[in-house]
């Protein structure tokens, strides 16, 4: 009786592991892989693959954002180069009214910045931000011990996706390192660009701050003088607005006139130091965000997913080097200066790592 208890428990969990057993194909090496049980996520234990079963459908559809950001682009382009041209025709003119040493020095300086501006945000825009290199996949002869490590299957680009990489719907390309999708560049921030996206940020703030304190001193120069002349016509104007029964129409006829208002440069430095001011903290605290980042080690998404619980702390060294690894091994006064790139990379082609 005791031995023909022992065969039917042992009938039972026979019965109870072929049920739980559960058959599934890796990815990765392509090997029929037996689980004990149904996993939604698993590892490979020969290539390292991480298969993750995704119950969203991964069709595409017209993306509206490449749209916006190439409308965006043209915006902030328009932009910078109206800062230059504004701030070139506003201050130089009354600041710098002859060729003297001064004049000089502060041309350099505007070329410098408006220079380094615009070089680095065409590079951000053009240069791809990083797609992963090219592994071999799919067959168990081709598929290494290991070398898929950690990597998963992009169900967009239909190709493996390196531990550190992330898939950016708005591109519809993979991006190592990536950072964020930046629409007033309309590119990825990742480990080919964010160099040059920092340097943007960088020259930025110093551009403004650069048109900000030009603009307030040539302000103090420009609007004594304007207020003196209009004092007289601005004086009588007043008066008959005081006095006018119809207050709305005599106020733009004062308007057409401009008698109640300066000059054409006079506005213009007002809109430069209000613009500047506001542009310049703006980007400021972005700045500050992405270099407190590169310390950390840690890129804006990664930052995102610890704090929603999606993945574990990740055990990152923070402090100088870096930011080595995003502007290189050189002295750190030579990261500001502008580097030699391949210009075929800067028109779409695929950015490779060794």
């Amino acid at each position: 009786m005791g031995d023909m208890e022992e065969i039917i428990e042992h009938k039972v969990e026979d019965q109870t592991c072929s049920i739980e057993n559960y058959e599934a194909r890796c990815w990765g090496c392509g090997l029929q892989l037996v689980l004990p049980y149904f996993a939604p996520v698993f590892k490979c234990g020969w290539c390292g693959a991480i298969t993750v079963h995704r119950l969203q459908s991964s069709r595409r559809c017209f993306n509206y954002g490449v749209l916006r950001d190439r409308f965006l682009v043209v915006i902030v382009f328009a932009v910078i180069l109206l800062f230059i041209g504004g701030g070139v025709w506003a201050i130089f003119p009354i600041t710098f009214p002859g060729l003297s040493f001064s004049f000089f020095i502060h041309s350099f300086i505007a070329a410098i910045l408006s220079f380094n501006t615009l070089i680095n945000y065409c590079l951000a825009v053009l240069i791809p931000a990083g797609h992963p290199p090219h592994i071999a996949w799919g067959r168990v002869d081709l598929v290494g011990k290991g070398s898929l490590d950690g990597h998963r299957y992009c169900d967009f680009c239909k190709s493996p996706k390196p531990p550190q990489a992330h898939h950016c719907r708005t591109c519809s390309a993979c991006v190592v390192d990536m950072d964020h999708h930046c629409p007033f560049i309309g590119n990825r921030v990742g480990a080919s660009n964010r160099q040059h996206f920092i340097l943007f940020l960088f020259f930025t703030v110093l551009s403004t701050l650069y048109i900000l304190l030009m603009s307030i001193y040539t302000g103090c120069i420009i609007w004594p003088h304007l207020l003196e002349i209009r004092h007289e016509q601005s004086y009588s104007a007043f008066i008959r607005l005081q006095t006018s029964s119809s207050f709305v129409s005599t106020l733009i006829k004062l308007f057409m006139s401009g008698h109640i208002f300066l000059s054409a440069r006079a506005h213009t430095l007002a809109y430069l130091i209000v613009a500047s001011l506001s542009v310049g903290i703006g980007v400021g605290l972005l700045l500050y965000q992405q270099l407190l980042s590169i310390y950390s080690g840690q890129t804006y998404l990664d930052s995102l997913q610890i704090s929603h619980g999606i993945i574990q702390d990740l055990t990152v060294t923070g402090g100088w080097d870096n930011f080595r690894k995003v502007f290189g091994n050189s002295h750190f006064i030579f990261w500001m200066l502008p580097k030699p790139i391949r210009w075929h990379d800067a028109f779409g082609r695929k950015y490779h790592f060794k």
